[in-house]
């Protein structure tokens, strides 16, 4: 048998330009590596000006394969979109359905306490109790 060829999987992508070109890191790494290595928590996500970390999954399933086309941030990037094109995310307690929620919740909490502060029984009627 001849000499075994083994493919590096994630040089033969980047060759392929299935690599998302966005994917890097913000800063050259400490030991001068100029090989990107996919996984690797030091890359981030370039595509706009906050750069932002990926899991070891993203990069492997989305940004070394041409399934990073469909990523938003790409998307935004390549259509030369502003960084805020992103929505704001309002923060938890100010969505309208939670405060609505917590005003029922609090509600009901006054109207049972006011039913057994007046004098109010939980015991029901026809129900003996052992």
């Amino acid at each position: 048998m001849g000499d075994r060829v083994t493919i590096d999987p994630i040089a033969a992508a980047r060759s392929s330009t299935a690599v998302c070109p966005h994917l890097g890191r913000p800063a050259p790494a400490a030991d001068n590596e100029t090989e990107l290595s996919i996984p690797d928590w030091t890359n981030r996500c370039l595509a706009l000006t906050d750069p932002i970390r990926l899991s070891p999954d993203q990069q492997r399933l989305v940004c070394a394969t041409v399934r990073h086309r469909t990523c938003r941030r790409h998307l935004l990037a390549e259509s030369g979109a502003a960084p805020t094109a992103f929505e704001p995310i309002r923060p938890l307690l100010l969505r309208p359905a939670i405060v609505a929620s917590l005003a029922v919740l609090a509600l009901a909490a006054a109207v049972a306490i006011g039913y057994l502060a007046s004098g109010g029984s939980l015991v029901i009627p026809g129900v003996e109790s052992v």
